[in-house]
């Protein structure tokens, strides 16, 4: 079976952590009890969480780091408040965003928080159905595709219309070529 996946782009996956304020880059003992905030249970950033913070509790005297579910760019926001999550997971490009505030956080730069380290480079993929006519991004973006770049604001949609501005298209191309954006989709759109 031939199948059509196209790697569009990378984005470093990134540790950050908050800086400054009441509770979090001091050198207070309640800095060593706080939380370090993941991804959903059932992805990768979560077991990569827990086993990192399983090697600081080892190797920090009195830390005691409980890790919890959220988001990339969310993660971002709670680790800048800098009251319980003092450290999580984000990708780089968001990261980018939240300092410059641009993108989901146009308007509000996220001041308080560091990237910490690097940890792997995550690749973004653009797949159709096997039976889809289309043999390039450039295919399903001139001639009609439904994309689905997952919720709105999120790390997938801000990914893909970066993606898809390199390549000199925006939400607004797509549609004028008979294609749709939906962001929040439960069911895959009807294949043209």
């Amino acid at each position: 079976m031939k199948r059509y996946g196209l790697i569009a782009g990378a984005a470093g996956m990134l540790m950050i952590t908050g800086c400054g304020g009441e509770s979090a880059g001091g050198n207070s003992d309640s800095d060593l009890m706080h939380s370090h905030i993941s991804g959903p249970t059932a992805s990768g950033w979560y077991p990569l969480s827990t086993l990192m913070t399983d090697i600081w509790m080892d190797d920090i005297e009195g830390a005691n780091i409980t890790v919890v579910e959220g988001g990339a760019i969310g993660n971002i926001r709670d680790v800048n408040q800098g009251t319980e999550m003092l450290t999580g997971m984000a990708f780089a490009s968001d990261f980018a965003d939240a300092i410059e505030g641009r993108g989901s956080f146009e308007g509000d730069p996220q001041e308080n928080i560091k990237g910490l380290a690097v940890l792997y480079p995550t690749l973004w993929n653009f797949a159709v159905l096997d039976s889809s006519p289309y043999e390039t991004i450039e295919d399903a973006l001139e001639n009609g595709a439904d994309i689905i770049p997952g919720e709105a604001n999120d790390a997938s949609s801000q990914t893909a219309e970066r993606v898809f501005e390199a390549m000199g298209y925006t939400t607004e191309d797509i549609e004028a070529n008979g294609g749709s954006v939906t962001y929040n989709a439960t069911e895959m759109p009807t294949t043209k």
